[in-house]
């Protein structure tokens, strides 16, 4: 009986490990280098539209590039970036995240044309961590 009731809790252990772990599929995932990028899916409702004349929320988007413990560090990130993209960025100090943030000064009246920018950024390895902050006005 002994032997049974080991025999039983070897299987089922040996079920419940195998159904923990990972396979290959969802391990090999990526873009070649290890790095792995999750991004939330864009829900049902067409994002785009947000700012149309009828609906009471508005909404602005900005493109953020890096954020960073030290001002100092920030500071350093954006005059290197200006110098690389050309373009004007600010450094702020987000209150949400705690971080100081380096963002692009232009604002984004429609997710369009902030998700353009950001997949032209994506293609400079420099920028590949670049995101979209949706704020409401």
């Amino acid at each position: 009986m002994k032997y049974l009731l080991s025999q039983l809790f070897i299987t089922f252990i040996a079920i419940f490990l195998g159904a923990c772990s990972s396979s290959d599929e969802s391990t090999k995932k990526g873009n070649g280098n290890g790095d792995v990028y999750i991004f939330d899916e864009i829900p049902s409702e067409d994002v785009y539209e947000k700012n149309d004349p009828n609906n009471k929320l508005k909404y602005y988007y900005l493109v953020q590039i890096g954020a960073f413990a030290s001002k100092n560090n920030a500071d350093n990130f954006a005059k290197l970036s200006t110098q690389i993209l050309g373009e004007e960025l600010e450094v702020a100090f987000s209150t949400e995240a705690k971080l100081y943030v380096v963002r692009f000064k232009k604002i984004f009246n429609n997710r369009m044309d902030a998700e353009k920018i950001r997949n032209e950024l994506w293609q400079n390895d420099n920028f590949r961590d670049a995101w979209i902050i949706e704020k409401r006005q």
